[in-house]
């Protein structure tokens, strides 16, 4: 669930913060972290109206308009 995520994320920041010997890569790793989590929290719930949409457009997707690795992604 993205709310867990979100404050066990909030929780290793607030430690990392208070660690006056955190390395620079322990606050680049938690911030990144820290970040995705509260953009994952933005996301709207959706509805099938908004879904039927989205299953159109991916279904009128054409394999030669991208490149191999990219169409199997």
């Amino acid at each position: 669930m993205v709310a867990d995520e979100f404050i066990v994320t909030r929780d290793e920041a607030n430690a990392v913060y208070n660690n006056a010997s955190a390395t620079q890569e322990e606050v680049d790793g938690v911030f990144t972290r820290l970040a995705n989590a509260m953009h994952m929290l933005e996301f709207f719930k959706g509805d099938k109206t908004t879904l039927k949409t989205f299953i159109d457009k991916v279904n009128e997707l054409k394999a030669d308009k991208y490149i191999e690795t990219t169409w199997k992604n």
